[in-house]
Order: C-alpha cells, then sequence, then structure tokens
C-alpha cells in the first residue's frame, strides 16, 4: 500500500488535531515524509502532533524528540516541501 503526499498529510493532520495543532510544514526523504505540527498556545515546541509517515506501509510514528539516532539521519537526507494551507 503505497501512499501518495497527499493521504499522508490528511493522516498527518488527522493526528496533529488530536493535539490540538495543525500541520505547518513538511518535509520527506527516500523513505518517510515529516509533518511538522503546531499551534500559537504553546511557546517551546514539544513535538505532540508532529509525525512520520512512511512511504510504502502508511505506518505512523510520532515524532519522539529523544530519538536523535532516527531524527538525525532523516534530517539529513529530507529535503523541505512547501505545504499549502
Amino acid at each position: 500500500m503505497e501512499l501518495n503526499f497527499n493521504a499522508a498529510k490528511d493522516m498527518a493532520a488527522e493526528y496533529a488535531k488530536k493535539f490540538n495543532k495543525q500541520i505547518i510544514g513538511a518535509k520527506e526523504n527516500a523513505e518517510y515524509w515529516f509533518f511538522e505540527a503546531d499551534n500559537d498556545e504553546h511557546p517551546i515546541d514539544d513535538g505532540a502532533g508532529s509525525c512520520y509517515v512512511n512511504k510504502k506501509d502508511g505506518s505512523l510514528k510520532q515524532l519522539n524528540l529523544v530519538d536523535m539516532e532516527f531524527n538525525s539521519g532523516f534530517s539529513q537526507t529530507a529535503t523541505d516541501i512547501v505545504v499549502a494551507s
């Protein structure tokens, strides 16, 4: 089940909504899309609501700020995507 970007964005938006946030940015690499979620209520980003969506199987992985190895590996190979509201 390969997803397209819009389907992944919809999944991420539903997930972010659980934290009263919306998608404000996206990045991608060969394996994942990353969706950054935020709202104006938190002066410090806690990462809640942000997630990775696997391009091949559609699984959603919540952002774990302490999983430095995964986050760093993704960031080294990722490119920004313009997200229309």
